[in-house]
């Protein structure tokens, strides 16, 4: 078998790979973003009650506390900030330092970006959805919970391990654009 043969061949597996990835990071993104909108309008509208509410009380001098709903939008800001980061992961959008980077060849930023995501790979894996996920296991087999709501802190903390499994979707679609970018039969993306 020639070495063009059996790079075609792996070509296609990668690329129906890449195909499936895609899939699955349209779908993903989908979800994601539904799920970040929703996140801020609850926010929105419990920290627009809570203004409002202080403000009946220095009109009518009644007291309405809701004093568990301020607990409410700083609960859910962990929450879109860490989905919102696995979006970002995904659009590239996330912070990257380039001007230097741009100087350099095609395939020098190509290799570049595969050693930054294989690196985010590890943070993703060994951090965010290891060590988040025995902290959400952990905050849930101690009961823990939130001061003013009672709510088990687990499912705040699950947020963490979820973003390392998203930032993971997004990751390896990413490696896999870049090798196939890297072998010249990828879509072409913007490079860092």
């Amino acid at each position: 078998m020639s070495a063009d043969s059996t790079s075609g061949q792996e070509t296609g597996a990668l690329g129906a790979l890449y195909r499936h990835s895609a899939w699955l990071v349209h779908y993903t993104n989908a979800i994601l973003r539904v799920l970040v909108v929703l996140l801020l309008v609850v926010m929105i509208i419990d920290v627009a009650l809570k203004v409002g509410m202080r403000q009946i009380d220095k009109i009518f001098h009644v007291s309405t506390s809701t004093g568990k709903t301020e607990e409410i939008p700083a609960l859910l800001l962990i929450w879109v900030a860490l989905i919102g980061g696995s979006l970002a992961v995904g659009e590239r959008a996330h912070l990257g330092i380039d001007a230097l980077v741009r100087l350099f060849p095609r395939t020098c930023r190509l290799v570049n970006d595969q050693f930054i995501h294989v690196c985010m790979v590890a943070f993703s894996a060994v951090a965010l959805l290891w060590g988040g996920g025995k902290l959400a296991y952990f905050t849930f087999v101690t009961k823990q919970v939130t001061p003013a709501l009672g709510l088990p802190m687990g499912y705040v903390y699950l947020a963490i391990p979820l973003a390392g499994f998203f930032n993971l979707v997004y990751l390896v679609h990413l490696l896999l654009t870049g090798i196939l970018q890297l072998l010249g039969r990828g879509p072409e993306v913007e490079t860092e």
